[in-house]
């Protein structure tokens, strides 16, 4: 049998998002729980425990919404008050 010894952190935030991410395992959550511990890591810069919160709320039936496409479209470059439409060509 292999004792395992809780992870803690020098930081008291991250010590409680710890406990409360045991208390999930431990005695199991709804999928909400879950996605709310997920975002108070990434409010906390923990990406790996976020990451592990997210993979059980998808595997608790939570839905994953994909991220949305970035598209960029350069405005117009403009002229100088000065310049003008013949000094461009």
């Amino acid at each position: 049998m292999r004792i395992r010894h809780p992870y803690t952190s020098t930081s008291p935030v991250t010590n409680e998002l710890l406990k409360r991410k045991r208390a999930l395992e431990e005695m199991g959550g709804e999928p909400s729980a879950w996605l709310a511990l997920a975002e108070d890591f990434l409010a906390d810069d923990c990406k790996g425990n976020y990451a592990y919160c997210m993979n059980e709320y998808k595997r608790l039936g939570g839905e994953i919404e994909l991220p949305t496409a970035f598209t960029y479209i350069p405005d117009e470059p403009e002229a100088p008050e000065w310049m003008s439409r013949q000094d461009m060509q």
